[in-house]
Order: structure tokens, then sequence, then C-alpha cells
């Protein structure tokens, strides 16, 4: 949830009008993709770090955790550097959206469960925030990809 907040606190801050002086920063869709960038970059990073934390959150019966745990910030990471560059910016942007996509059901499954097992320290509304947040990183992608293609 943090990194959608640096999202959006970077987004405001490439808005600054001596920021906006920089032809790159000019356009939308690169100060969208820039924020996006950073935010999910350093998602990755905290995953990769955190990893043990986020192999708890996932199901008991899910084979490979640790893998798909690594995979996971390896590819935020990547989609991140992505983000930065024309060629490779709608595809980072899809590839970001069908990342998200794939570990809803995990926050879900977290939001639904509640506090088991002392998983997350946080109220159950906060659970359901985070879900809420989530969910709006699928859709900032998804405004990222309409930026790209006009």
């Amino acid at each position: 949830m943090r990194y959608f907040i640096v999202v959006l606190a970077t987004f405001a801050c490439l808005h600054l009008p001596a920021l906006e002086r920089w032809p790159w920063l000019a356009s939308t869709a690169n100060r969208a993709a820039l924020s996006l960038a950073i935010g999910i970059f350093l998602s990755g990073i905290h995953h990769a770090v955190f990893a043990n934390h986020y192999v708890d959150l996932l199901p008991a019966e899910m084979p490979a955790k640790a893998f798909q745990v690594y995979l996971s910030a390896t590819l935020r990471m990547l989609f991140g550097i992505g983000l930065l560059y024309m060629p490779t910016r709608t595809i980072a942007t899809i590839g970001t959206m069908v990342l998200l996509c794939l570990v809803l059901p995990v926050n879900i499954r977290i939001a639904l469960q509640g506090n088991v097992a002392g998983q997350l320290i946080a109220a159950n509304w906060f659970l359901w925030l985070r879900l809420v947040v989530h969910v709006s990183w699928i859709g900032w992608c998804g405004w990222c990809v309409s930026l790209n293609s006009r």
C-alpha cells in the first residue's frame, strides 16, 4: 500500500512547474509511467528483502512459495525498469497489470480471512483498504496503457 502512495506522491511532485520544463516530463504519459516505475520497482525490492513475510501470506498448499515471491519481486523490478523506456513501456505496463491481477486472489483471501495467525499486524478494515489500493494499482496500469496508446 505504501508504494501506491509513493506513486501518487511522485505523480503530484512531477507536476511542479520547475519539472514541467523538462521536455520528457511535459507528457502526462511519461509522468504516469515514471511514477508507476518508481512505485513498482520499490515494491519489488521490498518483496525481495522481506520475502519471508510474503511467503507466510501465501496459502499453505501453494507449491514453491519462496520461488513465486522472488519471481514476483524480480518481475516487479524488471517491469519498473521497462516502464522508463518507450519501446518497452506498453509491455511492461501490461506485464505489471497481469502480475497484479495474479496476486489479487491472495489479497482477497487475506481480506476475507482477517488477521489470521498474525500474518499482518493490522485491523480488518486495513486489510480491506489494502485490497482497494491493490485494485487501484491495476487501474493505474490501465490508465498508463491508455495514455501510451494516444
